[in-house]
């Protein structure tokens, strides 16, 4: 077990969810040693709910959205990380790009909700309706 996520509580919303009490998706520690992914953003992929495209070319930067098409709200070590990026005038640019911020090798665990008002309370985005992806680190 990774201790960063034990005391930010990953392992007891996992508790949680097979207990019924939380619906969300989790990728564990295991899951990213399996998958070696190059960047964080690709263990996303695969989620269900959660579209990641592609918003610059040069250089590439991707941004998680819901499955209602609105932009994730994303958090790393539960701060929240949109609007980062201040300098672009695109909402799409100063949104959930996390991959700058979150090297691969950092990744402990990730934990995604498919609706705000699905995440823990202290997670939960103010429209409720889009996707919110917590990231933890080492």
């Amino acid at each position: 077990m990774c201790g960063s996520l034990e005391t930010h509580g990953f392992y007891a919303r996992i508790a949680e969810r097979q207990q019924g009490r939380l619906n969300g998706y989790f990728i564990t520690p295991e899951d990213i040693e399996l998958r070696q992914p190059s960047r964080a953003s690709q263990m996303l992929w695969d989620v269900p709910g959660i579209s990641v495209q592609m918003i610059n070319t040069k250089p590439p930067t991707f941004t998680a959205f819901g499955a209602n098409g609105c932009l994730g709200t994303i958090y790393v070590n539960g701060m929240r990380m949109n609007l980062l990026n201040s300098r672009s005038k695109s909402e799409e640019a100063r949104s959930s790009v996390f991959d700058d911020i979150v090297p691969v090798g950092d990744l402990a665990g990730i934990e995604v909700y498919t609706r705000g008002t699905r995440a823990p309370t202290e997670y939960q985005s103010l429209n409720g309706s889009c996707a919110v992806v917590l990231i933890w680190t080492k």
